[in-house]
């Protein structure tokens, strides 16, 4: 009797944690582009490595996170982009432009890093940029931009950044450009 039970419970087993699995990734925001077929299709069924959705970090360069965010900190960003050419090669410029507001009631000094570009080039080797120190009071905003010439082939990684006797939060609404 054990013997006949075992596959159908194998089968709740699995199907508990498939099925929640599947719903968690069709209700997912920042996987909206997946859709619930293509996941059955994924896992039901195999599939030719050249019909398998392409899903990938890389964001071409003009891609802007809008915001607002608050960091733990108080510190608001909006209007995070990082520009350049549609196709960006090695030896090509990226700027990067961001703003950072002061939501708290007490004044800000970001020293002596300041606020600034995180930036990591293909190795992972840090490549921060654009250091500024600067002081907000409560509810004033920073525009800040800042320019690089990349050096590399692969994927950069960027976010904004501040220093405020420690750091910002590490790859804050990162964009990832892919450098050829």
């Amino acid at each position: 009797m054990k013997a006949r039970n075992r596959p159908a419970m194998r089968t709740v087993w699995i199907m508990g944690l498939l099925v929640p699995f599947l719903l968690g990734c069709a209700l997912c925001p920042w996987l909206g582009e997946i859709k619930l077929p293509d996941l059955k299709r994924l896992f039901l069924a195999p599939t030719p490595a050249t019909e398998m959705p392409a899903i990938t970090p890389v964001t071409p360069a003009g891609r802007v996170y809008a915001g607002p965010d608050v960091s733990r900190d108080g510190v608001e960003v909006t209007r995070f982009s990082v520009e350049g050419p549609e196709r960006v090669r090695v030896g090509g410029r990226l700027t990067v432009h961001f703003t950072l507001r002061n939501t708290t009631s007490k004044e800000m000094v970001f020293k002596p890093y300041g606020i600034l570009v995180g930036c990591r080039d293909p190795q992972g080797t840090n490549r921060d940029f654009g250091h500024r120190e600067v002081s907000l009071k409560p509810g004033a905003s920073y525009d800040f931009v800042a320019s690089i010439q990349v050096d590399k082939a692969g994927l950069w990684h960027f976010w904004p950044g501040y220093y405020l006797g420690h750091w910002g939060p590490y790859k804050w609404h990162e964009i990832v450009i892919q450098v050829e």
